[in-house]
């Protein structure tokens, strides 16, 4: 199954300029595989990752393969932790050395390391086609101090394509920091609540009691959930995010939302961002 191939090659180069220049240039690498894979599926087709349907071969070898393979190996860094899909990488290796291998061997490498079955999660990035879009809302109740976080799916969710199930984590910050930091990781900041929330219907709502509305909410903060997400956010949240998130690519979703709000915050924010945000990356999608 060739994206035991390409899809880790590409992933590894991600983790290779990790290494090389940061977390932030990983983000990024990362975040620009999810862009080239969900190009190729909105305007040539969508297909499993492994699949046996094809003229020749060679056809097999595009951006599903490639890209959305590399993605799903993100995931799977957020599934596990770095230190433990380490570990179930070198096993994995050790096992099959010098031997043809499926997605199977992968699945069984990892619970042998860790305890943890993953074969839901392979089929269903991996053996079925598509992905989640998901629209992130966010409201504060003053009165109860709520914070109450809707994910919708909204993509086709019928019998046939049924909605996707994922873990999103997600952080609430009391106080806004001065500026994004540099290569934070995916780690909580500091006086961050951060709550995991399971995901598996076209419809959620998590309410999320706080001791204070938080300045700046984080979703995703590892931008480990493949798919497009976008914002419906209020400005001002968006341009906190903007101003001040660690993640590059919350950014970058911040300023998407920011680019369809005609607001004078919105246009201010933009050009602040273009200006001074600390990674070229976001400037440039700015």
């Amino acid at each position: 199954q060739a994206w035991l191939n390409e899809g880790f090659a590409t992933y590894f180069e991600a983790v290779w300029r990790e290494a090389d220049l940061g977390w932030d240039e990983y983000s990024y690498d990362v975040f620009v595989l999810v862009q080239q894979y969900l190009d190729e599926d909105r305007d040539r087709y969508r297909r499993p990752i492994v699949c046996n349907t094809y003229r020749d071969p060679i056809e097999l070898f595009d951006a599903h393969l490639y890209q959305k393979a590399g993605a799903v190996l993100h995931m799977l860094r957020g599934q596990l932790g770095w230190g433990r899909m380490r570990r179930s990488l070198r096993r994995y290796v050790a096992d099959n050395a010098q031997r043809n291998v499926e997605t199977i061997d992968l699945v069984r490498a990892i619970e042998a390391t860790t305890g943890r079955n993953l074969r839901a999660f392979f089929e269903q990035w991996i053996e079925c086609g598509g992905h989640p879009e998901i629209r992130v809302g966010f409201a504060w109740d003053a009165v109860s101090k709520t914070a109450t976080l809707s994910v919708e799916q909204q993509q086709t969710v019928d019998a046939d394509s049924p909605a996707y199930r994922f873990d999103l984590d997600v952080g609430f910050v009391g106080a806004l920091p001065a500026a994004p930091a540099r290569d934070a990781g995916d780690g909580p900041l500091p006086n961050e609540r951060r709550v995991r929330l399971h995901v598996e219907r076209k419809y959620e709502s998590f309410a999320i009691p706080l001791d204070a509305e938080p300045k700046l909410v984080r979703v995703d903060p590892g931008a480990y959930v493949l798919g497009a997400m976008t914002y419906a956010f209020d400005a001002d949240l968006n341009a906190a995010i903007l101003a001040a998130e660690p993640s590059i690519v919350a950014r970058i979703r911040a300023a998407k939302a920011l680019g369809k709000d005609g607001a004078r915050l919105a246009r201010e924010a933009l050009g602040h961002a273009l200006a001074h945000d600390p990674f070229w990356g976001v400037a440039a999608e700015v």
